[in-house]
């Protein structure tokens, strides 16, 4: 059986981060929130220049910030790369990037 849900595409992201939510290991809302602005600023590779630019556009404070960004590495939403430098899981870019997702239930 296949549902269609119509998504205003300036909200995909954000609704697409959700329904995955519980795969990613329970996001917050402010984790969901800084993955969607990452995800719509199509960042996959995230440096100081591309965390401080995220940081200013959710208009946090730097040791706020960052500790997010601990707790989503932590849920391997985020990957090390180098000692400075993270990047997005491909699988959840893989994902994002796709107009429509089929849900299979069980």
């Amino acid at each position: 059986m296949e549902y269609t849900l119509k998504l205003p595409i300036s909200k995909k992201t954000e609704y697409l981060i959700q329904m995955l939510n519980p795969v990613m290991g329970n996001l917050t809302d402010k984790e969901i929130e800084i993955l969607v602005v990452i995800a719509d600023k199509q960042i996959s590779i995230i440096n100081k220049d591309t965390r401080t630019d995220v940081r200013m556009f959710l208009n946090m404070d730097k040791f706020n910030f960052n500790n997010y960004i601990k707790k989503l590495v932590t849920k391997k939403v985020l990957q090390q790369v180098d000692r400075l430098t993270l990047k997005v899981n491909p699988w959840i870019l893989h994902i994002l990037k796709h107009d429509s997702i089929n849900l299979s239930f069980v």
